[in-house]
């Protein structure tokens, strides 16, 4: 199953309870959703998230259905997984569009909670005439597993026949609204109900060595904090992405990586991925980095200059719940835009007793793997390539060991192969080896082709600079 990103429209809607209130407005700080497709960011309650800005700008926001609708144009395979996972677990019914991928059309989600605990899901699946339609990744059961105690219904949108398709979400409303011109001390509904579970992001310089976000005995969440005044935060990119190329003197360090990914087939089993990287390191002051009121279970919710991260820790349990241990070395990932890297690095210092940092050297058969996989997804040189062929000068295009042509696994380029749907996208290359071969982009060792044309890597390691590709070419 691809990891696809594409558009996605969530309508939230029904009666939320005032206790959940700010733990919504924080988990949909964490989501990075906006209130339009040109948006991202939305952050209702601001940096404070009391529960009067809370229900200020939840209801500021709500469509003319009453709806708290939110976009999110890059979701990954069209599903705000972390959003709507929260809403199912607090019975709060929703409904999400997501754009067609090149796997699937476009699809309708529906979640609804039922009586007594039982969620009832309104929906159907309709075979398409060119495909067959399933539930999304993370829905699926395997062989033999308990059935989802939240089952959650994919079908075709609009293709789903009128007689299966249902009302919208119920209008969304606060059960026992606030009186927003009270007096701050009328609007204290947490403390009046005794919930036992924290509800206000806290910033980590004022937690201390222990922080409690649920003191329910029978479920305990706590994240204890190694001593300090400074992080280590890790940001992983992906080799040919933007922040691969970024630079700034706040980061106090940067490394090749080889990143090792995990997927799930329908069927239950599971196969591994890798792709070649760069990892930044960045010290941030404790200051700038605040907690949100999240049970992430191993995946801290916290924002840093006010960008929404997740901070993958080592947990347990004991003690009634679970525990956290949030390091002062701590990672948040791989993908953060250019954008989240700029923010980082303008609250990074330098010059820490926790410099230099330790920075882990890839040894030589991988320093090698890197850079072929770095040399597939670099996009300026399969350009040059391109335009090699496309300028009619032939280059050498060498094949992966897997995949040969009577027995040659190289040849000319003499052609371009492209989609012949707009846009048009390259698919794949055609050779001259006697008979023309056509073979897929996927199929290409890039590594051996841009060494072959005067692209190669400097030392196996290291991308060319743009001067050497364009003298190169020439």
């Amino acid at each position: 199953m691809s990891n696809e990103r594409t558009g996605a429209i969530l309508h939230i809607g029904g009666t939320i309870p005032r206790r959940l209130v700010v733990a919504l407005c924080a988990e949909i700080s964490v989501a990075t959703v906006g209130l339009d497709w040109s948006e991202h960011g939305f952050t209702p309650g601001g940096a404070q998230m009391t529960l009067a800005n809370c229900f200020r700008d939840l209801m500021a926001s709500l469509d003319d259905e009453h709806h708290l609708t939110v976009y999110d144009d890059e979701a990954r395979q069209g599903v705000m997984w972390a959003l709507e996972d929260w809403l199912k677990s607090h019975n709060i019914p929703f409904t999400r569009f997501a754009e067609a991928t090149i796997e699937c059309g476009p699809m309708r989600t529906d979640f609804r909670p039922g009586p007594h605990g039982l969620r009832n899901i309104h929906g159907c699946r309709k075979r398409h005439p060119d495909r067959s339609i399933g539930t999304q990744q993370g829905h699926r059961q395997a062989p033999g597993a308990e059935p989802d105690p939240n089952p959650t219904h994919q079908v075709r949108h609009p293709h789903t026949p009128a007689a299966h398709r249902h009302a919208p979400p119920a209008a969304f409303t606060v059960r026992n609204r606030p009186n927003l011109d009270a007096a701050p001390s009328a609007i204290t509904p947490i403390q009046q109900e005794r919930s036992p579970m924290r509800t206000t992001p806290i910033c980590l310089a004022e937690c201390g060595d222990l922080l409690v976000l649920d003191d329910n005995p029978e479920n305990r969440y706590l994240i204890a904090i190694e001593r300090g005044t400074h992080l280590v935060v890790r940001a992983g990119v992906h080799a040919g992405s933007p922040g691969a190329t970024f630079t700034h003197p706040a980061i106090a360090a940067s490394g090749k990586q080889i990143y090792e990914y995990k997927h799930y087939r329908p069927n239950g089993g599971k196969y591994w991925t890798s792709r070649a990287g760069l990892t930044h390191h960045f010290v941030i002051p404790r200051e700038a980095v605040t907690l949100l009121p999240v049970k992430g279970l191993s995946y801290i919710k916290a924002t840093i200059n006010g960008v929404p991260v997740t901070f993958n820790v080592s947990g347990g349990s004991g003690n009634g719940g679970w525990t956290d241990w949030l390091c002062t070395h701590t990672s948040i990932g791989v993908g953060h835009p250019i954008r989240d890297l700029k923010r980082f690095a303008a609250v990074a210092v330098r010059g820490t007793p926790l410099e230099p940092i330790p920075v882990e050297t890839l040894t030589p058969e991988d320093q090698e793997r890197w850079a072929r996989k770095a040399a597939q997804a670099c996009p300026t040189i399969k350009q040059r390539i391109y335009f090699l062929i496309a300028t009619g000068q032939n280059p050498t295009i060498h094949l992966n060991k897997e995949y040969h042509y009577q027995e040659n696994r190289s040849g000319p380029g003499v052609a371009v192969e492209y989609t012949w749907r707009k846009p048009k996208r390259p698919i794949g290359l055609v050779l001259d080896m006697g008979r023309r071969v056509l073979a897929k982009l996927n199929q290409i060792d890039w590594y051996a082709t841009a060494q072959a044309n005067g692209l190669a890597l400097e030392g196996g390691a290291s991308l060319p600079t743009e001067p050497e590709r364009c003298a190169a070419a020439r």
